[in-house]
Formats: structure tokens, sequence, C-alpha cells
């Protein structure tokens, strides 16, 4: 009997996690565009620098100095590069295998903590409940990867407290668990909290355990990745995260304490998370609204079904359902410098609380089916429903054309890595310096020049301008012009200076150099204006009065670029103002920059594979459309030299 169980468990995993695969790759083969996320490639770069052999120690390769999952999600894509290529859509299949493990995990949890219909009805959730928990699930990082280490810790500690498994096994791989996962995220800390809640609970005496020290050291050698990492780099993970909680906020006034305990009432009502832009109407708005009532009505039922006990409560397997959520917001509260000013909450801190809700939903359900047998039956009619016009709607937006996309994107951007230094080695040129000099790839003068204009919030200048110029030598001929261009919109790119002081200092600088580098100085100056004055063509055409004429074409070449916080259509309606205000004469140059920046990606752009040839592009933006033929061989040239 229990094989023939064991055998159905398996065999009911089996087809549920092949269902969630096939129908998350047609996603992923179909909308690539819906699931871009410009960061994601700066896990791509450790997965190249991986393939072709890491010139650097990897932790140098670690995106965020409070995640090591940045490291090691880069790392897994490693093989998916080598068979498919280092492109995006491969990038993406490591989210997908994590979602897919997390799957795995929590169907057998609820299988064998609950009940075999608990299990379906979760598991069934988990694939067709939500398209925004479809779009996080190949959210590449941390937040829906650390997922999986939470259900396998909840699933081993289970196993534990609820079946007894003391063997020393358990204990290790739970420790190891716990330790890697904390080290792969810190929001892990949130089901760390609940289980240790529970635990305290359950086993009072649990100090005086021998399970609980084999567990302790299994925690600190799962959680030494991030002892070394932190060594290598002043301890970064804690100095940059714990401010998060403090800034902002006055803790000893009464008010700070209001605010935020009506803030955390008021984000209890969490909607937003199932909000996606393909159902922004108001029918799928109330829908939202419903689902997240339906939530807190299960929770409360489940809460009611355990009687008027509270030992029993408190002792009972469903607790970590309260625990959970009621900690993550909780600590979404007092973390971050705006969480005092708002009570919306990020929709990425929230993603690790849709398996909660559905195991919930799943739980008050079974509980229903069987006190009323009716309900089975408009319960699978109405989630036939709400399945088949979910993808109706989605289905609406696949473009036949845009099949297997992502085997044409880039996986990858050097341009990460250069914010990747500049976060681990503040203000310390040299290090950085030798870091980008032992990267083999052609991108490192890429990353070198972002280096120079990432750091927006003081001076770039930590050493003098002589270096600069000295390390624009040991480039190749045909790098040093965006060497310049960009060493101007570094230096200049907080300045107070007034556009006649600008220049006078871009020609005493310009001047140091062969006189056919000096047009790209001018260039750098016009990206530098454009984000002084973004949506102000009359002070472009102040400042384009002191600047020599013969490098004036340079200069509206400059104010083609793109700001970090565009998008496409902010980018276009501004390249629309601006264009109306430049002489007939400058026109191609602001043009064949314009064409540039469609054509290729840049950090501080977030846009990504896009031509003039775009037939999307062509569609949603006329005046591009509208050019003539002059003008559409302005742009192709500016695409032609991307």
């Amino acid at each position: 009997m229990a094989l023939r169980d064991s055998l159905s468990k398996y065999k009911l995993l089996f087809w549920m996690v092949l269902c969630f695969i096939l129908i998350r790759l047609a996603v992923l083969f179909t909308s690539i565009d819906e699931l871009y996320n410009s960061e994601d490639l700066a896990m791509g770069v450790a997965a190249k620098e991986a393939v072709k052999g890491a010139s650097l120690p990897l932790f140098e390769y670690q995106y965020l100095n409070y995640s090591g999952g940045t490291l090691a999600v880069g790392l897994m894509a490693a093989p998916f590069f080598l068979l498919f290529g280092p492109n995006y859509l491969a990038l993406k299949l490591v989210p997908l295998l994590f979602s897919a493990a997390a799957l795995a995990v929590f169907f057998i949890l609820a299988y064998e903590f609950f009940s075999r219909r608990t299990a379906i009805i979760a598991g069934l959730l988990y694939i067709f409940s939500s398209l925004s928990w479809c779009g996080y699930n190949f959210y590449l990082g941390f937040h829906g990867e650390s997922l999986f280490f939470v259900f396998l810790a909840v699933y081993l500690f289970y196993k534990i407290i609820f079946q007894n498994k003391s063997g020393a096994g358990y204990y290790l791989f739970f420790g190891l668990t716990c330790g890697f996962g904390l080290y792969f995220s810190y929001t892990f800390l949130i089901a760390l909290a609940a289980i240790g809640i529970i635990w305290l609970i359950q086993r009072p005496r649990l100090f005086l355990e021998r399970g609980f020290y084999v567990c302790l050291a299994a925690f600190l050698l799962g959680f030494s990745p991030w002892f070394f990492y932190n060594a290598a780099f002043g301890f970064k993970g804690l100095t940059d995260v714990l401010p998060q909680f403090s800034e902002g906020k006055n803790y000893s006034a009464p008010v700070t304490w209001i605010k935020l305990s009506w803030y955390f009432l008021r984000s209890l009502w969490f909607n937003q998370i199932f909000w996606v832009s393909l159902l922004d109407n108001l029918f799928f708005k109330f829908l939202n609204a419903g689902y997240t009532l339906f939530y807190w009505f299960c929770l409360v039922y489940l809460a009611r079904t355990k009687g008027g006990r509270l030992r029993d409560f408190w002792r009972c397997r469903e607790l970590i359902l309260f625990l959970f959520p009621f900690i993550l917001f909780a600590s979404c509260r007092f973390y971050g410098e705006g969480s005092e000013k708002t009570w919306l909450i990020e929709e990425r801190y929230l993603i690790s609380l849709f398996p909660f809700i559905f195991l919930t939903l799943a739980l008050a359900l079974d509980k229903l089916f069987s006190r009323y047998r009716l309900l089975r039956l408009w319960t699978i009619r109405g989630f036939a429903a709400f399945v088949i016009l979910g993808a109706a709607v989605y289905a609406r937006k696949i473009k036949p054309g845009d099949f297997a996309k992502g085997l044409k994107m880039p996986g990858y951007s050097y341009f990460y890595l250069a914010e990747t230094f500049n976060y681990q080695h503040p203000g310390d040129f040299y290090r950085i310096l030798e870091n980008i000099s032992r990267i083999s790839a052609p991108e490192k003068y890429e990353t070198l020049t972002l280096r120079l204009v990432f750091d927006l919030e003081e001076p770039i200048r930590p050493v003098a301008i002589e270096e600069y110029l000295k390390l624009a030598g040991c480039f190749e001929e045909r790098y040093r012009p965006y060497f310049y261009r960009l060493l101007i919109n570094g230096l200049y790119y907080n300045s107070r200076l007034d556009a006649r002081e600008m220049v006078q200092e871009v020609e005493k600088i310009a001047g140091k150099v062969e006189p056919r580098y000096r047009p790209y100085f001018y260039e750098g100056m016009g990206a530098v204006m454009l984000k002084l004055y973004p949506d102000n063509p009359e002070e472009h055409q102040k400042a384009g009065a002191f600047i020599p004429r013969e490098f004036l074409g340079r200069y509206y070449r400059g104010l083609s670029v793109s700001l970090y916080t565009d998008d496409i259509p902010a980018y276009l309606q501004r390249c629309r103002l601006t264009l109306a205000a430049i002489d007939n004469q400058y026109r191609r140059f602001f043009l064949e920059g314009m064409g540039e920046v469609l054509a290729k990606f840049g950090v501080t752009t977030f846009i990504v594979g896009l031509s003039y040839d775009n037939p999307g592009l062509r569609e949603l933006y006329g005046f591009l459309e509208s050019a003539g033929p002059k003008e559409r061989a302005y742009l192709s040239q500016g695409i032609d030299q991307a």
C-alpha cells in the first residue's frame, strides 16, 4: 500500500513538473520581451567567463554584495551557454530550472504533510493561477530562485519535527540548506525566522539536543561562502544593507511607529502583485482584488478550523502559513529608505508570498470540498474558465515572428561588470583597472569607459586627468573615440558649470590629445547637456553657441544618447522634440547617433536588440516611419556603426 501510494505520488509529481516546464517553455519561446530584465545580463557575465575560463577570482563576478545567488545562478547558466550559445534564452533557463525544482519540493511537502488533494490543488495553482507569477518564474538573481531553498528547508524541517526523523543526516542537510539559502539570498531570513519560531514551540529544549548542534555546524558550512566573500570585500554584505533599516527613520518618535503600523496594515491588501501589463483593465483589477480577498478568507477559515484552543493552533502544521506572510510584511515595513513614506511594497519583495498563497487556498478548498461536494464542481468549472481566459488574453500578445527571439539576444553584458567592480572596490580606481586589464574579452574597453560614467552621486575624478589620457594610449585606435566621448560625460556628469565654462574646460582637455580625437570630446559634452537639461532643447541650442563650428555635428550626435531612466517611448518622444529644434545641416549627426542607440544595448538605457527595421517599432512610433529617405539612410548608418 505504501509502495503504491509512493508511486502514485511521484507519478503525479512527474506530470505536474512536465506540464509546468512545457507551459513555461512556450512562454519563454514566444514572449521573451515580456520577461526581459536588463540586470539579468550581469549574471550572464559570470556564465560567459566560466565558459571561456574565468580570468578573475569567482567572487569578483558576484553582482550584488548581499546576494550570493547572483553569482550562483550565473555559474549555473554556463552549461546552457555551452549547449545553446551565450544568448538570453539560455540564461532564462536557469530560473525556469529553479522554479521547476521549487514546484517539485512544494508538491511533495503538501502531499506528505497535508493531503493528496491539497498537493494537487496547490500544484495546479502554482502552474496556472496567475500570469504575474508566471513572469516571476523567470526572475533571475535571487528572489524567485530562493524559494527552492525555502521549501527544501521547510520540507526537511517538517520531516524532523512532524515525522520524528532524528538521524544526523536530516539535521545535516537541513543545516546546509539553511546556510546556503541565506548566502544565496537574505530574503531566506524570513523563512528562517518562521522555522525558528515553530522549532522553539515544538521543541522548547532544542538547545539541549545533539541534532541542533549538527544543524548549526552544517549551517555554518553552507553559509561559509558568505564569510569568504565578505572577508575579501570589507564585509560590504553588512555595511551596505544594515543602514537600510534605519535610514530615513526616527525610531524614538512615536509618530514613526504609528505610521509604520498603519502602513503594515494597509500593505496586507497586496493585490498589486497580481497585476500584469497584459491585463490592465477594470475587469482584471476586480479579479485581482477578488483573489486577494479570497486568500484572506481562506487564511481566516483555516484558523477557525483549529477550534478555540490556542495550544492546538500554535502546534499545527499550518502555522507556517500564518507566520511567513506576517514576518514578510513586517520586514518590508522596516527595510528600505522609503518604507516609512508609502504603504506600497515593491512586487519583487513579495514574490516568495505566492506559493504560500497557493498552499493556503489549497488547504482551505480541500476542507471546503469535503464539506460541500457541489462546491468542488463549480470550483473546477470556474478555475478552468479562469485558465482559458488567461490563455486567451496571453495568446493575443504572441507574435509568430518573435518565436525563439531570445536565441538572438545577448545573454551577458560586460557593462554590468564595471558596476560590480565599482560596488566592490569603491574609489579604488587602480584595483578596478587591474581587474579590467585581466579580462580577455573585447568588451573590456566598454567596461572601463562605463566605469567613468556610472557613479552618478559624486564627482568622478579619482585620479588626475592625465592618468585617464595615458590610459587611452593603451587602447586600440578604434576604441579611443568611444573612450574620449564617455570621458567627458563622466567628468562633468554632475557639473554645475555653465555652458561657456564647460566648453573652456573641455577645450583644455581636448588640446592634450591628437587633433583627430578632439570631436569626440564635444560629443561627450552633448551627452552631458542632455543629462542636465533632458527636456529642454532650447538650452541645448544655447550651449551649442559656444562650441566651435567644426565640432557642432559631434555635439548634436551626443544629444542623441539615452538616459538611465529611459524606456523606449520616453527616449523616442524626447528625440522627436530635440530633432525638431536642430538645424537641417546637423540633423544627420543626431539621426546617426539615434540609430546607434536603437541598435545597440547599453546598460544605462534598457533598450535592447532594436533597430529601425523592427516592425513593432514602426507600428508604435509613427514619426520614425514618416522619416524621409535621407533621414532613414542616416538612421541606418548609425545602426551599422553600433
